[in-house]
């Protein structure tokens, strides 16, 4: 109730922004005494006169903190909606504030670059002005030592960078329809394996990884791609129940034990749920542990009395263990 009362504040939320004078050699005091040079630097440049300029004070205290603990080393990579040059912040203008459940403004990172230069560092960034910038900010090492480090970084970034594979997915995502399932395998691989692009296209794997659809080779290949997908997998939101969502998926190549392996951590992971222990019961009943079946049925019913599905496989069972309790009942 709480989270909910704050998300609604944030979405009313409407800013109102007023500009005084400053004297930006002594706009900072104490422990941030150390950006008013830069803030000098950047209000009396002739390309950001008329200009709005924001400096991200708490997160260059965070880093003050790092290179603190870290004895003056440190190498730092972020990635976020970014100016990473001062030409994109010219002319006078209220920031923007973008609202996404919280709420978050730009990040200077030509300022972040300012602050590790004025400490003897140096910093790489995204060649491109458009999109989602990548930067990375270096200090207790000199340059000339990470040479093949930084070409490295800036062939990746300008080749093809995480902008360039966030536009790809979503184009993919968008734009085909009914994408094949080489061609999702081939979109999580280049992914680096992400959790998040497994459960954004995960329907499309489960409907096209079993037989007939998928080759036994193919679902050798998925079954190690998976793996490397919850490898890298942390539950941090239990709305994206990826060990569901991958138990499924073995459901569907007929692998049960598999299955039931994954949802029994998302029931840890992600709580209770009733279609959790009704997929459960499924995979029970399949391998032949018909007792451990009515035990998941009947658990889903508890959670969801009028679960229509988990009550008819409960009276299945059911008549199933009596049937063969007979059975065993006439061979004495």
């Amino acid at each position: 109730q709480q989270f909910s009362y704050i998300l609604g504040l944030i979405k009313r939320f409407r800013p109102k922004w007023t500009y005084k004078n400053i004297s930006h050699k002594e706009y900072f005091t104490g422990r941030q005494a150390d950006l008013n040079p830069i803030l000098e630097r950047m209000v009396t440049r002739t390309a950001l006169r008329n200009s709005s300029i924001l400096i991200p004070v708490g997160g260059i205290n965070c880093l003050r903190n790092l290179i603190e603990l870290t004895s003056g080393r440190l190498f730092f990579l972020s990635g976020d909606k970014a100016y990473n040059h001062e030409n994109e912040m010219k002319g006078l203008r209220d920031p923007h504030i973008a609202i996404h459940g919280s709420f978050s403004m730009m990040v200077n990172y030509d300022a972040v670059r300012r602050y590790f230069e004025s400490k003897g560092g140096f910093s790489m960034h995204t060649p491109y002005q458009d999109g989602f910038k990548v930067a990375a900010f270096v200090l207790g090492t000199p340059k000339s030592v990470v040479g093949s480090a930084r070409m490295a970084f800036l062939m990746a970034l300008q080749t093809f960078g995480p902008d360039n594979f966030s536009t790809l997915q979503r184009s993919i995502k968008d734009m085909v329809p009914n994408p094949s399932l080489k061609l999702v395998l081939s979109l999580l691989r280049l992914s680096g394996y992400d959790s998040d692009v497994f459960y954004k296209f995960k329907q499309f794997l489960i409907d096209k990884v079993g037989h007939p659809y998928a080759s036994e080779k193919i679902q050798q290949d998925v079954r190690k791609d998976i793996q490397e997908i919850y490898d890298c997998y942390y539950p941090l939101s239990k709305s994206k129940d990826v060990a569901f969502e991958i138990g499924r998926l073995f459901m569907s190549m007929k692998d049960y034990k598999a299955a039931m392996r994954f949802f029994i951590d998302s029931l840890r992971d992600c709580g209770e749920h009733h279609v959790t222990h009704y997929n459960l019961g499924l995979c029970h009943n399949y391998v032949g542990d018909f007792a451990s079946a009515l035990k998941s049925f009947n658990t889903s019913l508890e959670i969801k009395p009028d679960y229509h599905e988990a009550g008819e496989w409960s009276n299945r069972m059911a008549h199933k263990m009596s049937q063969i309790q007979g059975n065993v009942t006439g061979s004495k």
